[in-house]
């Protein structure tokens, strides 16, 4: 060590300790921000992997409501083709229909049509809306 020291100046082994100083200094600075890069990646990749979690769930709600929605779609179905049934066998027996039930009958019946609904509903209401009209 003694050696080492008379060999160099004062001034050569504090450059010398600078630079060794800055290397190791820029060499932190280097592993930081390959940290801070490999910790981004891994960010990504976290969120990505949090998106296609989100993405599944929503995937199996929409099914789910879509499953919902058809099996309220063919209750409405049913709903409408009973009611229709029941009205066309009392107005029938009636022999006459009033203005506002027919309407209403009908209206029930364009939203069973928009529905997919096709039976001899038709022909029921055809039989109803030529029934006289009363009151």
């Amino acid at each position: 060590m003694l050696e080492l020291i008379s060999t160099y100046t004062l001034g050569e082994f504090i450059g010398f300790c600078s630079i060794l100083a800055g290397c190791i200094a820029a060499i932190v600075k280097f592993l930081g921000y390959l940290n801070e890069q490999f910790h981004f990646v891994e960010t990504k990749k976290t969120k990505i992997d949090n998106l296609n979690s989100k993405l599944d769930s929503l995937l199996e709600k929409v099914e789910k409501n879509e499953e919902d929605t058809q099996v309220l779609k063919e209750a409405s179905i049913s709903r409408i083709k009973g009611k229709i049934v029941d009205r066309h066998k009392e107005y029938m027996e009636l022999g006459y229909i009033d203005y506002r039930t027919l309407d209403y009958l009908q209206a029930q019946f364009r939203a069973y049509e928009k529905m997919g609904g096709n039976s001899y509903v038709h022909e029921l209401m055809r039989d109803l809306e030529q029934l006289p009209l009363k009151g």
